[in-house]
């Protein structure tokens, strides 16, 4: 007898999955096939299935899924797909008084995206080198010299170009927060699944980015600027006038 009831079990098979990954807040199609003595089930065939939340709640239970003749099918509404972490969901099918059952799982991410060894190592290195680079940005930004070089009796003696290069790192600082702003962002909807980080570093992000074309602007007058008195000074020092 248990050896019958071992080859009934063999003659409905559903196959095992590995476990598939979704964007959080949208329709989760959830598809299995159905095997019956080696060959798709009938189309008499019946699957209910039963879908639990990370939590533990049942988000569906017992429900028919469609029977697509090769698979069959339920659509998860996006409703239920807002709680980050592991699904869990339970399939049985019957077809001509065989029956059995599988359990599966998927995913839910902010991204859509599982995370991997890869995308841990290009992250930390991502952050190292970007916290180095806008940390030597800010201080070329504080280091560097703005005013010409003057004598002690006030003239002007020599002009200094790194006032550019001053102005070149500043920017470049800001440039470096904003990346820093979506790093923050990618990690967080990647690994950590922090609802306040998301909006921290969105809002971070997004106001950086809104203010990124006055930012670039700005920077460049500022330069045209000092470019243009400074070549006036020049041309004063080149005629041998004293300027102060």
């Amino acid at each position: 007898m248990r050896i019958i009831w071992i080859l009934a079990l063999m003659l409905l098979v559903l196959p095992f999955a590995s476990a598939d990954v979704y964007e959080a807040n949208t329709n989760v199609s959830l598809t299995q096939s159905c095997y019956n003595n080696g060959t798709y089930c009938s189309g008499s065939a019946v699957c209910n299935i039963s879908v639990f939340s990370p939590t533990g709640e049942v988000l569906v239970n017992n429900l028919d899924m469609t029977n697509q003749d090769a698979f069959f099918n339920y659509t998860l509404d996006e409703s239920n797909t807002s709680t980050l972490g592991d699904y869990e969901y339970r399939i049985m099918c019957d077809d001509g008084g065989l029956s059995n059952f599988g359990v599966f799982a998927f995913e839910v991410t902010p991204s859509g995206t599982s995370p991997t060894t890869a995308h841990a190592i290009f992250y930390v290195i991502a952050f190292v080198f970007s916290i180095m680079f806008f940390l030597l940005a800010l201080l070329g930004g504080i280091k560097l010299p703005w005013k010409n070089k003057y004598s002690d009796d006030g003239y002007l003696v020599n002009i200094t170009d790194l006032k550019y290069l001053k102005i070149f790192c500043w920017f470049f600082a800001y440039i470096c927060l904003i990346w820093l702003a979506w790093l923050g962002r990618a990690v967080n909807n990647m690994f950590l699944f922090v609802d306040a980080g998301t909006g921290v570093f969105d809002g971070l992000f997004y106001l950086l980015m809104a203010f990124f074309v006055p930012v670039f602007f700005v920077t460049a007058f500022v330069g045209f600027v000092r470019y243009i008195e400074d070549k006036k000074f020049q041309n004063l020092l080149g005629r041998g006038v004293k300027v102060r």
